[in-house]
């Protein structure tokens, strides 16, 4: 008698050996890892493609080290952008002149 075959949609995640670091952490809280298959691939449910994609650039932006002078030129930049957006015009008086 022939063993059974279970199968399972999955995808493949190709990453660098610190993304699989990120990706194994989160594996052991939401266990979505079918199989790894060595340090640059695994094999995960379908399901989490979404959830991956965003915790592991949330991880990776907590983790990018920024000088105190590129900090403060992104916040410089950051506030010129603000400025520079066109401002809502101011609204006009009621037509009965009552504010």
């Amino acid at each position: 008698m022939a063993g059974k075959v279970k199968s399972m949609k999955g995808i493949l995640v190709e990453c660098d050996e610190p993304t699989m670091e990120i990706i194994t952490r989160l594996n052991s809280e939401r266990n979505f890892i079918i199989q790894k298959l060595d340090d640059c691939h695994v094999l995960c449910n379908e399901n989490v493609t979404e959830f991956l994609q965003q915790e592991v650039e949330r991880e990776v932006e907590n983790c990018t080290y920024a000088s105190p002078a590129a900090q403060e030129a992104r916040e410089r930049l950051l506030k010129k952008r603000d400025a520079e957006q066109p401002q809502p015009p101011p609204q006009a008086p009621p037509a009965n002149g009552k504010k």
